[in-house]
C-alpha cells in the first residue's frame, strides 16, 4: 500500500477509475458510520436550547460536497441561529455561541454511542470548535461554525440577501468570504448537481495536488490549513500507533530476561510521543533501560546482549500478538542499531524506530521534579571539549526530561515545529550532496526558544513563527541558547562547565535536558548553508500578508545571556 501514493502517474488511463474506488474513495462501511454519526450530532446541535434558537445545520466542506478523501479529510458543520439578524452579528457573538455548542457537544460525547469515534477539541480559548470523527480506516475533521441564516426559509437566495452581504462587508471592513459559511447550504446543492464521475474526477485532482503542494508559494494565512491538510499525521493512525506501542512495551518488559535478574523499562522518545510527528517519515524512539547497565560507560558486549535479547523478543510479539497496523522488524546485523517500523495498513503513512539500550542515569525521577546536580556531574567527568563525537552521546539517558520538555507545550506551537522540520527536510533533500547539515533537532529548539522569547501565546500568527525561526537561522553565529529547566548555574561543577559551553564558537544550543548536547555545534556543520536557504527563502509567499505586504518576525534576542 506504501507506494500507491507516490506513483499516480504510473497509472495507464484505462486505470484511472479502479485507483479512485481503491484508493481515494472512502469505503462504504466507514462512510455509512460517519454519516449516521454526523446525522445525531446535527439532530443534537438542533435540539431546544435556552435564550437561543437554531433554525438548521448545513454540511458543507469537503464532507458536504461528497468529495472526501480516503484517509484524512474536512468538513464544516454550520449552525444557523435565528437570533442573529444581520451577517456581522455572527462575528459579534462567536464566543457565546461556540461556548453554547460546546455544551451541546459535551452532552452528545456523554450520552449518544456514535457509530463513528467522536473527538472533541475546543482551540484558541473557545475560537474554534471541531468535531473529530474516526472510523479505521477514515478521519474527518469537522470545524463547527455558527452563522446568521441569509437564505431564511427559501431554498434559494434573494437580492436582498446579496445586498446585505454587500453592506455588512462594507460595514465591517470584512475580507471576501468572510460570510460564506452563511450559504453552505448554496454550496452543498451546487456540487448534488453534479454526477458522481465528476466527483471523482475532483477526487483524482485533489489526490494529485496533494502530492506537489509546495510550501515556498502557499501565503501566510494559508500555513495553518497547509499544515492541517499535509503536515499532521492521522488521528487514527496515531491512535493505532499508540495501541502497538503499549503491547510492544509490555511484552518486552515482561518476557525480556526472563530467567535472569536483568530487568528492563521500555520508554518511548521522539516525535511520535511529543506530538511533533509528520504525516509521512516521521522518527521516533524506544528507549531501554536496564539495571545490568550500572553507568554511562557500562561495558558494550553488554548493551549487545540486552539488543540480541530484545531482538528475539521483538519477533516474538510480531508473530503472537495481533496489531492494527503493519510491524516489521529490520534486519539487524550486530553491532548496528536495532530498528522496527510500524505502517498503517491503508494510509501512507508510517513511523520507524530505533531501538537504544541506556544507563537509566534518573533513576525513578518524580514527575515535575529536577535531577540531582550529582547526575549531570557524573557526565560531566566524562566529557572531553576535544571529542566531539562524545558530546551528546548519551543524550538516550535523559529521554524521558527530552519528551517531557516538548510534550506539555501547546498544540499549535507543535504544529509551528512540523513546518519548520518539513522546510528542513526539503532543504536536506536539496543540499545533502554539499555538506553536513546542523541536526533537525535543533532547528526544533530553535523553535521553541522563538515562541518563547517572542510570542509565548496559545494561539499566534503561522507566518510569523516561521519567519522568526528563519531569521534566527541566518544570524546562526550569533546564538546562544540554552534552558535551565533540568540543570541550572547553582552547583559549582555544572556551572563552571556550562560557562565553558556558552563561551564557545557560536551557534550554542544546548538540548535543556542534556548540557553536554550542544546541538548548535558551533563550526561542526554546515549552518551557513541552511543560512542561504533560509535567507532565499524570505521572498517567498509564506511571509507576504493578504494585500502583499510582508510579515514581519517576532522580537527574539539572539543570545538568552
Amino acid at each position: 500500500m506504501g507506494s500507491r501514493e507516490s506513483h499516480l502517474y504510473e497509472k495507464p488511463s484505462e486505470k484511472l477509475e479502479e485507483f479512485i474506488q481503491n484508493h481515494l474513495r472512502p469505503s462504504e462501511d466507514c462512510q455509512k458510520d460517519i454519516d449516521q454519526s454526523v446525522d445525531t450530532i446535527c439532530e443534537v446541535l438542533q435540539e431546544p436550547c435556552p435564550s437561543l434558537t437554531v433554525t438548521g445545520v448545513a454540511k458543507g466542506g469537503s464532507y458536504g460536497r461528497r468529495t472526501v478523501l480516503r484517509g484524512n479529510s474536512d468538513g464544516i458543520l454550520v449552525v444557523f441561529f435565528g437570533d442573529l439578524e444581520q451577517f456581522q452579528d455572527q462575528e459579534k457573538r462567536q464566543y457565546e455561541l461556540l461556548s453554547k455548542i460546546w455544551a451541546q457537544m459535551k452532552r452528545c460525547e456523554s450520552t449518544w454511542k456514535l457509530a463513528a469515534k467522536m473527538e472533541l477539541r475546543n482551540t484558541n480559548r473557545s475560537s474554534r470548535v471541531t468535531i473529530q470523527l474516526s472510523t479505521k480506516q477514515q478521519s474527518i475533521t469537522f470545524n463547527v461554525l455558527p452563522a446568521f441564516n441569509a437564505l431564511g426559509l427559501s431554498e434559494k437566495s434573494s437580492l436582498w440577501s446579496y445586498r446585505e452581504l454587500k453592506r455588512s462587508l462594507d460595514m465591517v471592513k470584512a475580507r471576501p468570504g468572510e460570510f460564506s459559511v452563511c450559504f453552505t447550504e448554496l454550496q452543498e446543492k451546487f456540487f448534488s448537481n453534479y454526477p458522481s464521475k465528476l466527483k471523482d474526477l475532483i477526487l483524482l485532482v485533489k489526490h494529485w495536488f496533494q502530492k506537489p503542494a509546495p510550501l515556498y508559494i502557499t501565503p501566510g494565512y494559508l500555513l495553518d490549513k497547509f499544515i492541517k491538510d499535509f503536515l499532521q499525521p492521522n488521528q487514527t493512525f496515531q491512535d493505532q500507533i499508540k495501541k502497538a506501542l503499549k503491547i510492544i512495551c509490555s511484552f518486552l518488559e515482561e518476557n525480556c530476561f526472563r530467567h535472569s535478574t536483568t530487568k528492563i523499562q521500555v520508554i518511548q522518545g521522539g516525535s511520535t510521543v511529543k506530538g511533533t510527528a509528520l504525516k509521512t517519515g516521521s522518527d521516533a524512539s524506544l528507549v531501554v533501560f536496564a539495571n545490568s547497565l550500572k553507568s554511562y560507560t557500562s561495558p558494550k558486549n553488554e548493551r549487545y546482549n540486552i539488543i540480541k535479547e530484545i531482538h528475539e523478543q521483538l519477533e516474538a510479539c510480531r508473530q503472537e500478538k495481533d496489531f492494527e497496523v503493519k510491524f516489521e522488524i529490520s534486519k539487524w546485523k550486530p553491532p548496528w542499531v536495532l530498528s522496527f517500523t510500524l505502517k498503517s495498513k491503508v494510509l501512507n503513512e508510517s513511523v520507524d524506530f530505533d531501538v537504544l539500550p541506556a544507563f537509566n542515569a534518573l533513576g525513578e525521577l518524580k514527575s515535575g521534579s529536577t535531577p540531582s546536580p550529582r547526575t549531570y556531574t557524573e557526565l560531566i567527568h566524562l566529557y572531553k571539549p576535544s571529542d566531539v563525537f562524545l558530546e551528546g552521546e548519551f543524550s538516550a539517558c535523559f529521554t524521558k526530561l527530552q519528551r517531557n520538555f516538548v510534550r506539555s507545550l501547546p498544540l499549535k506551537l507543535k504544529d509551528l515545529i512540523r513546518l519548520l522540520k518539513h522546510w528542513y527536510k526539503g532543504c536536506e533533500k536539496k543540499l545533502k550532496q554539499k555538506g553536513s547539515l546542523p541536526p533537525k533537532y535543533a532547528l526544533e529548539l530553535l523553535t521553541i526558544y522563538a515562541w518563547e522569547k517572542g510570542s509565548g501565546a496559545q494561539d499566534f500568527d503561522m507566518a510569523e513563527g516561521f519567519r522568526t525561526v528563519l531569521e534566527l537561522v541566518i544570524q546562526y553565529q550569533h546564538l546562544c541558547v540554552f534552558w535551565t529547566v533540568n540543570y541550572s548555574f547553582d552547583d559549582e561543577i555544572l556551572r563552571n562547565f556550562l560557562l565553558d559551553q556558552i563561551r564557545r564558537t557560536r551557534p550554542v544550543i544546548l538540548d535543556p535536558a542534556d548540557p553536554t548536547g550542544d546541538v548548535g555545534g558551533g563550526h561542526r556543520w554546515c549552518w551557513h548553508l541552511l543560512a542561504k536557504e533560509a535567507t532565499e527563502w524570505l521572498s517567498s509567499l509564506c511571509f507576504k500578508d493578504k494585500s502583499g505586504c510582508p510579515i514581519q518576525p517576532w522580537n527574539v534576542p539572539k543570545k538568552v545571556i
